[in-house]
């Protein structure tokens, strides 16, 4: 009996998360940026990372490639992502956004990219 209710317990909880999940979509963007200086590429992470809308920021030098996940659904536009990018706003290229959990993140490297 007892492993019964536990197991039952377990489902009603497993369902409510994933339900929960699924009502707070959030939405993420990644890209790639041309920065020739590491040190830049810390401090505009850095700098990204104050945004409050913003939940994860991950900008790699070696790679030249970026990756956002806001803390909502609110839609993101390349405006946003350039105006986050401030200075360095036209070393972004091959923006991709989308709902994180419903849309494919593209593996690196793009190659179907402008």
């Amino acid at each position: 009996m007892m492993k019964t209710t536990n197991i039952i317990l377990f489902l009603v909880l497993t369902l409510s998360f994933g339900s929960f999940a699924q009502s707070n979509p959030k939405v993420f963007t990644q890209g790639l940026f041309s920065i020739a200086n590491n040190e830049d590429v810390r401090s505009l992470e850095t700098a990204m990372r104050s945004i409050p809308s913003l939940n994860v920021v991950r900008l790699d030098f070696n790679t030249q490639r970026f990756f956002v996940l806001k803390n909502d659904a609110t839609p993101i536009t390349e405006d946003d992502v350039k105006s986050w990018f401030g200075n360095h706003a036209n070393s972004v290229s091959c923006i991709q956004i989308g709902v994180h959990g419903q849309d494919e993140v593209k593996s690196f490297p793009f190659t179907d990219c402008q």
